[in-house]
């Protein structure tokens, strides 16, 4: 009886609303990552999120066919993050872990105090310290997950 009462865009709307109910349609998540990368012209560290597809894909068929690209907040202008050539990236997290999301984000600001107006870039043990006192590791000294993360992309 109560199922009668209501009307169709009722009934619609509840099965896009409740994910438990039949017959409800639900997109599903794509994995994605955040990166923490150094832009190629003004050495800016930025965090930006892209899909795990697109990453491996370029891994695996090269920038010119699955670009991995992305706009510099400072510079405004647009990086090819991996090619052949060179490797902006420095670190990926899963974009779902937010306290990783966050810590990164942290060590990319502590990055860009540590840079400051030099024109090259800080050594990636730098990178590497700042995590380790972000996340509170003082145990043996060694690459951090997210930046080993990266690396083992390549070994793959």
């Amino acid at each position: 009886m109560i199922e009668a009462s209501k009307t169709a865009t009722e009934t619609e709307a509840s099965t896009l609303t409740h994910p438990n109910e039949r017959g409800a349609i639900i997109a599903p998540v794509r994995p994605t990552s955040a990166l923490l990368w150094a832009c190629k012209y003004c050495g800016a560290f930025t965090i930006t999120k892209h899909r795990s597809d697109t990453i491996e894909d370029n891994w695996r068929n090269g920038s010119s066919r699955e670009p991995l690209r992305a706009v510099c907040p400072k510079c405004k202008k647009r990086n090819r993050l991996r090619s052949e050539n060179h490797d902006l990236v420095w670190a990926e997290v899963p974009w779902r872990r937010i306290t990783q999301r966050k810590a990164l984000k942290r060590v990319a600001e502590n990055l860009n105090i540590i840079k400051g107006d030099a024109k090259e870039l800080p050594r990636r043990k730098v990178a590497h310290d700042e995590w380790n006192r972000e996340v509170g590791y003082k145990g043996k000294k060694h690459t951090p997950q997210p930046f080993k993360r990266w690396q083992k992309r390549g070994d793959a």
